[in-house]
C-alpha cells in the first residue's frame, strides 16, 4: 500500500506473511511437527525523481528476493531432546514495484 508521496520519494508499507514449519518438543520429550503463521509489518522508501506531493502511485508487484539466514535465539536444553530454541529471528529482502498513475487533472 502506498502510504505517502513526497518530493522524489514514495513511502510504501505492507505486511509480509510467512508459514513456519518446525518440530515442537513437548514436556514429555515427544516431538510434534507444527506450523505457525507469522506476520511482519514493513515500510520502505522508493526514490523516484518524477514523484511529487499529491501524485498517485500504485503497487503493481512484490516478491521476496532472498531470505536471510535465520538466527535461533533463546537457546536451552531438555534432557530427552538436547538443544531447543524458543525464538527465531529472520531478515528478508523484499522487492516492491510501483507505477505512477496516468490520471491527468
Amino acid at each position: 500500500m502506498i502510504e505517502d508521496v513526497c518530493p522524489e520519494k514514495v513511502i510504501v508499507c505492507g505486511v509480509l506473511k510467512k508459514k513456519i514449519h518446525y518440530t515442537a518438543v513437548m514436556d514429555d520429550g515427544s516431538k510434534v511437527p507444527k506450523t505457525i503463521e507469522d506476520q511482519r509489518a514493513f515500510q520502505c522508501v522508493i526514490e523516484r525523481e518524477d514523484a511529487n506531493e499529491g501524485d498517485e502511485f500504485e503497487v503493481i508487484g512484490y516478491d521476496v528476493l532472498c531470505e536471510g539466514t535465520p538466527r535461533l535465539m533463546n537457546r536451552g536444553s531438555r534432557p530427552s531432546s538436547g538443544s531447543v530454541f524458543w525464538r527465531l529471528v529472520e531478515k528478508d529482502i523484499i522487492k516492491v514495484c510501483i507505477r505512477k498513475s496516468d490520471t491527468i487533472g
